[in-house]
């Protein structure tokens, strides 16, 4: 058996002999075959069947958190950064693909996963809002609104865009 890792020159790297599994690298791969297969707009709505669902179902399966947490490194908060951005895209991309699909409640999961992570994005706001509104939940649509307007008003100091605005009152005036 081959040693996994080798010292040479002073440098330790891993044995090319091995194959090694990376699970940041295998992130990322799902994660461009979903948006390549959203592309080719393959949107069959079993997950079984849906190349971007499945694709994205399992890059979000490896996101584990930031990369290298507690290391601070130029570097490695760079990547951090970098790896977080594509961790939230992929949710925001994947709670669209399920809203397209009519697939709601997951829609939903994803969307709260990233306001979980970044609680101010008004655009994650609003697709919520509009699930609560395509499921008759008025209430839900209105304490959603409400959380957003008090986030932005307490974090950042300011209200609303005109458009989360604007569509919030024509979702609850129209009841979805």
């Amino acid at each position: 058996v081959p040693p996994p890792l080798l010292f040479r020159a002073g440098v330790y790297r891993l044995n090319p002999e091995i194959t090694w599994e990376i699970d940041l690298l295998d992130f990322r791969r799902r994660v461009e075959e979903g948006r390549a297969a959203v592309a080719r707009d393959a949107l069959d709505a079993s997950a079984a069947a849906n190349p971007a669902v499945a694709a994205w179902q399992q890059a979000w399966k490896l996101y584990r958190g930031p990369f290298l947490q507690g290391y601070y490194d130029a570097w490695v908060s760079t990547r951090r950064e970098t790896y977080h951005r594509l961790y939230l895209e992929l949710l925001r991309e994947l709670g669209d693909l399920y809203v397209r699909l009519g697939r709601l409640d997951e829609a939903m999961d994803a969307f709260r996963s990233v306001l979980v992570e970044d609680p101010l994005q008004e655009r994650v706001h609003l697709a919520v809002m509009r699930i609560y509104a395509a499921q008759g939940r008025r209430d839900f649509l209105r304490k959603q609104y409400d959380r957003l307007c008090t986030l932005l008003l307490e974090e950042l100091g300011v209200e609303p865009l005109p458009e989360p605005a604007q569509e919030y009152h024509r979702l609850i005036s129209s009841g979805g």
